[in-house]
């Protein structure tokens, strides 16, 4: 069974034209996500205090519309697949009777203190109730890999702000370091995370446009991948 939330889109959730935009879509789900891990006792908070945290190691992402500020979202979410190592989550999002947006997302548990990834036991996976059904059609098993070489390079700069409650980079800020090198919101995107960036981290990210996909990475100077991202061009 789905758990659903509805949404208000605040100034926020939108970029200049007053479009839902990705980074707010993502932060969206996760929202909905940690209040139906509560149900389970295996949200944010509860984990924190066990000095554990859910880590999301990847995202895929199809945008069919974007509705606008101050329009109402309802985002729905459930738990597609558990091992006793991760859990897939699946999401739609619905505004005036249409899905607008449909994702598939892949998560852990970390030990905060360690770094270690927490095998999920028989009394914790005992909790989920798994629905088989993917919100996504079809979903890219592609390995990404750094490229040799990349059309646009550039330095970012991370800030305290980027941090969130864990000490590293939040997950959406990502799609914050994408826009130094792509300016638009892709309708399709698979994003990858190898590594947490912060603060202090030397990073850079780089662009290659490839057939209908632009091949993003961010990495360090030795051309080690933090995250590696690919999306549609529009």
């Amino acid at each position: 069974m789905s758990y659903k939330r509805k949404f208000i889109l605040r100034l926020e959730d939108v970029d200049a034209t007053y479009a839902l935009t990705n980074k707010a879509i993502l932060e969206l789900m996760e929202n909905t996500s940690d209040e139906d891990s509560a149900r389970t006792g295996d949200d944010i908070r509860s984990l924190n205090a066990q000095g554990l945290s859910w880590v999301i190691v990847e995202w895929n992402l199809e945008v069919y519309s974007r509705p606008e500020y101050r329009e109402e979202v309802t985002v729905c979410t459930w738990p597609r697949e558990v091992s006793s190592r991760y859990v897939w989550r699946d999401f739609e999002m619905f505004c005036r009777g249409q899905k607008i947006a449909a994702a598939s997302s892949k998560w852990m548990i970390v030990d905060l203190k360690s770094k270690t990834i927490i095998r999920l036991g028989a009394e914790r996976l005992s909790k989920y109730t798994i629905s088989a059904r993917a919100a996504l059609s079809s979903q890219s098993r592609k390995r990404l890999s750094v490229l040799e070489e990349y059309d646009i390079s550039r330095q970012a700069i991370i800030r305290q702000a980027d941090m969130d409650l864990n000490g590293h980079m939040h997950n959406s800020t990502y799609l914050d370091l994408i826009k130094e090198v792509s300016q638009f919101d892709a309708r399709a995107v698979r994003i990858i995370f190898h590594r947490e960036v912060k603060i202090g981290d030397e990073i850079f990210v780089k662009m290659k446009a490839q057939n209908n996909w632009q091949s993003i990475a961010i990495t360090n100077a030795n051309n080690d991948a933090y995250t590696l991202v690919e999306q549609s061009i529009q």
